[in-house]
């Protein structure tokens, strides 16, 4: 994880903290007061001073746990996460950008292992099961070859026992397995695999689809940017093959004057670095 989400959820933690913090101190001024209730005590100074400590601690919980406020560090988390995952996709789907991605999402979910597929094989696979699964292995659950084929995300809470790579049964609890789509063609899936079946919940299904969509976009970009490219690379190959001609007729040209000047050895210069040129387009 980079630094800024290690500082999102640290900075996370710590409101965490606090709002314990005073919900636990507005508790004991409850009790304080109760307990001078009971007591008939008549200290009014006193109490006064209990009543707006907790009515203080009260508006500051409040405060901590405003949805707004939540809302926020929760944006600011996924957009950090995000900016992260499209820099690591920059090159495309690769086992090196597959298993940055499964790197950064993991410890912000609550997946014991995620894994990264093309349409036949396991690209990365990091957490718990990383040695059952490594990169270039077939590609094992038929949830995944369920996505692969029909494009559209699954989940699973009963245990799916599969051969892993290394030749052991392995039980998978539950998962979450969406597809990775460019223009409507499934080309791998992202896959979460969880401990329990009752890690699997609307949240966690939110976010296998959100991030699968978004690493799907990033692809989508990739592809249109190698489309460019080869376009380009193409319209050069159409202005060579324009050139050319004109080269080569005026290169003749200038032999065939040299030639009729007697400038012999000038010619024959001028003839091999002609076909050193064409030997070297040739070999492209």
């Amino acid at each position: 994880m980079n630094l800024r989400s290690r500082v999102a959820g640290g900075h996370t933690d710590i409101l965490s903290l606090l709002w314990m913090l005073a919900v636990i101190g507005a508790s004991v001024v409850a009790f304080y007061l109760l307990w001078l209730v009971i007591a008939g005590a008549e200290s009014v100074p006193v109490t006064i001073v209990c009543v707006l400590l907790a009515i203080f601690l009260v508006v500051f919980a409040y405060r901590l746990l405003n949805p707004d406020r939540l809302r926020s560090q929760y944006t600011e988390e996924t957009l950090s996460l995000a900016s992260d995952m499209l820099e690591d996709m920059r090159g495309g789907l690769t086992p090196e950008s597959a298993e940055a991605i499964c790197r950064h999402l993991l410890p912000e979910t609550h997946a014991s292992t995620i894994a990264v597929t093309d349409e036949s094989r396991v690209l990365a696979c990091v957490g718990d099961m990383a040695e059952d699964f490594p990169s270039g292995s077939a590609i094992h659950t038929p949830a995944t070859h369920y996505v692969i084929e029909h494009g559209i995300i699954q989940s699973f809470t009963q245990a799916v026992e599969v051969r892993a790579e290394n030749g052991r049964a392995r039980l998978i609890p539950a998962g979450i397995v969406a597809p990775l789509k460019v223009s409507d063609h499934t080309v791998g899936a992202l896959k979460f695999y969880f401990r329990s079946p009752h890690a699997v919940n609307r949240t966690q299904y939110a976010l296998v689809s959100g991030f699968a969509d978004l690493i799907s976009t990033q692809l989508a970009i990739h592809e249109l940017e190698l489309q460019e490219e080869l376009t380009a690379r193409a319209e050069v190959r159409a202005l060579q093959a324009q050139i050319n001609p004109h080269f080569l007729y005026n290169t003749l040209d200038s032999i065939a004057w040299m030639c009729e000047q007697g400038r012999n050895a000038e010619a024959v210069e001028m003839v091999n670095a002609l076909a050193r040129l064409f030997r070297i387009s040739i070999s492209r």
